[in-house]
């Protein structure tokens, strides 16, 4: 009897395999390993372009990563400028190749390009400014040769920017307060432009009860006789001065004031309050009491006495303590009297820095801070 094993070898001997049909099998199966393995290629190539995709949208040209120090200086600021509130200026900055940035600066009104007539009739030429900056630090960029250029055609009043003998332009980002501070004196802040304050840079009588207001409305305070404003306090947005009883006592306030107290104090980035402080306590025409710690306005203050040295020179008859860039007659102390200063930095706003200075002659000193006491009180911030 034919068993079942029998009957399925037969079967295989009358389908034997045609010849080579191993090799075949073994080459299909090679086959499809390699298209498997292409295929495998083709899907990683495309999430690698994918990826990469990903990334340009991430970085486009224009844009650095988070973590590159330039990303802090890149976008779009605006600012009214310290000297002239109603001029409102926006500042574009990008990234360039080789870690440099574009910096394109529009001043809708721009005294450097404007004559007498025009700034007469309130119809200023806009200007804008160009250069390529480089970080000097993490903190500090400079523009080496920036180009002014007035949107009529004209050539700006002065050679340069922004006047005869500046080669360059420099930026310092405050990252306390995310504000950008040039060596004009000006603060840039990002973002959309800022609303203006009411009323003029110095206003007197804001209240009709002795109320007087500075830098825009972002600085308040309250003066009841015998202080009052003298009307030299409205010639510069950058100063305001209040006189007083006794005689010869006196109220300053000096916004962005320079350390270097001279007679031709220069134009730079302001300064904070520290580095004024600093300034003072260095100045061998100035002697000065250790800073110590105060409130005015609800802000921290380092507050400190100071006098002329003896013999020390004077700026027409005042000894300079602190002073402003082309205004080197305030922020002085005459021979004779005796200065408290209160320095501070703003948290925003125009303005880094801040000086209130009270001087009177030295008899009369404790009288005078006793009688400006309720002024410096009355001190209000209303900045950002």
């Amino acid at each position: 009897m034919i068993d079942d094993l029998e009957l399925f070898e037969r079967a295989v001997e009358r389908f034997a395999p045609p010849e080579g049909s191993f090799e075949r099998l073994v080459t299909h199966r090679d086959r499809k390993h390699r298209n498997r393995r292409i295929r495998a290629g083709v899907v990683a190539v495309v999430v690698a372009a994918v990826g990469v995709g990903a990334l340009v949208r991430a970085f486009p040209s224009g844009t650095v990563p988070a973590n590159d120090p330039r990303s802090t200086f890149v976008g779009t600021w605006t600012s009214t400028e310290l000297y002239d509130p109603s001029r409102v200026q926006t500042m574009t900055i990008r990234p360039a190749e080789d870690g440099s940035f574009d910096i394109v600066l529009h001043d809708e009104s721009s005294w450097l390009c404007s004559d007498r007539q025009t700034r007469t009739d309130g119809v200023d030429t806009p200007s804008t400014m160009s250069g390529t900056g480089r970080l000097e630090d993490a903190t500090t960029m400079v523009v080496p040769s920036p180009v002014l250029a007035c949107a009529d055609g004209r050539e700006p009043g002065v050679s340069g920017f922004p006047e005869e003998g500046r080669s360059s332009y420099t930026l310092v980002l405050d990252l306390t307060t995310d504000r950008l501070f040039d060596n004009l004196g000006v603060a840039w802040h990002r973002g959309a432009t800022r609303a203006n304050g009411a009323g003029a840079t110095t206003e007197s009588g804001t209240d009709g009860t002795g109320g007087y207001s500075f830098l825009n409305g972002e600085i308040t305070l309250h003066a009841d006789l015998p202080w009052g404003d003298h009307v030299e306090s409205y010639i510069d947005p950058r100063i305001f001065w209040l006189i007083g009883q006794p005689d010869d006592a006196w109220i300053e306030i000096l916004a962005n004031p320079s350390p270097e107290a001279s007679c031709t104090a220069p134009e730079r980035v302001p300064a904070s309050a520290q580095e004024v402080v600093r300034a003072i306590g260095s100045d061998p025409d100035i002697e000065a009491t250790a800073p110590v710690a105060a409130r005015v306005g609800g802000i921290d203050a380092l507050q400190l006495d100071v006098f002329a040295v003896r013999g020390a020179p004077t700026c027409g008859d005042r000894v300079p303590v602190v002073t402003v860039s082309g205004r080197e007659a305030w922020g002085g102390i005459d021979h004779g009297d005796r200065g408290r200063l209160y320095v501070l930095d703003l948290p925003g706003g125009s303005a880094r820095a801040l000086v209130i200075m009270i001087t009177a002659p030295e008899a009369a000193f404790e009288q005078a801070i006793e009688a400006a006491a309720p002024v410096v009180e009355s001190v209000e911030f209303h900045t950002e």
